[in-house]
């Protein structure tokens, strides 16, 4: 790939995000918010904590990825980009 191609996807993908706050909230605002419940639920048992603290951080993200992933597939189905690319 050159540069310019690189350049051109990256500006796409950040203009998108722009238009998607939601997208963005998903993805760096929720898991350290999750995270953060999870710690106070277990405030008294902090060796619960760290023995389930460290698998939420794997779970959370690819949990919320899926959910981000199944909403842009609708939404590109909806628009009807992917047959217009084919």
């Amino acid at each position: 790939m050159s540069a310019r191609v690189t350049r051109a996807t990256a500006l796409r993908v950040l203009g998108q995000l722009r238009r998607d706050p939601r997208t963005v909230a998903l993805v760096f605002v929720v898991p350290p918010l999750l995270l953060t419940l999870f710690k106070y639920v277990f405030y008294g048992q902090p060796e619960t904590f760290d023995r389930i603290g460290g698998p939420l951080v794997g779970i959370f993200p690819f949990v919320l990825m899926f959910v981000i992933t199944s909403i842009t597939m609708l939404r590109e189905r909806t628009t009807g980009t992917l047959e217009r690319l084919m």
